[in-house]
């Protein structure tokens, strides 16, 4: 037969993600996956909460940053576009065209 996992106690998970919050912030910002954000953080010896737990802990953490965004008026990905249309000329139409060619860009 195979050897049940002992429960960790009440509410060790959610201590467990607070306490690892500002690593698995780091690993979704670079595009982990839930499934693999966990792996890693059970491989070094992190978390012992199950996966199940560690999703419900993630679905609350991702609505409070939702929630954040929302209050504050703008999506960080809004930002850094606007950052790089910017560094490229662009306005906030789409793209603007110069008339008028510099010398140096003539056939």
């Amino acid at each position: 037969m195979a050897r049940k996992k002992k429960r960790i106690p009440r509410n060790m998970g959610r201590i467990e993600f607070i306490a690892c919050h500002d690593m698995i912030d780091a690993m979704r910002v670079q595009g982990y996956d839930n499934k693999k954000i966990h792996a890693a953080l059970v491989r070094k010896g992190k978390v012992t909460m199950s996966y199940a737990t560690f999703c419900y802990h993630m679905v609350r953490f991702l609505k409070e940053i939702r929630e954040r965004q929302e209050q504050s008026g703008h999506h960080p990905t809004q930002v850094y576009t606007q950052t790089i249309f910017k560094q490229h000329g662009y306005n906030d139409h789409g793209f603007s065209v110069n008339k008028t060619p510099s010398s140096d860009k003539m056939i």
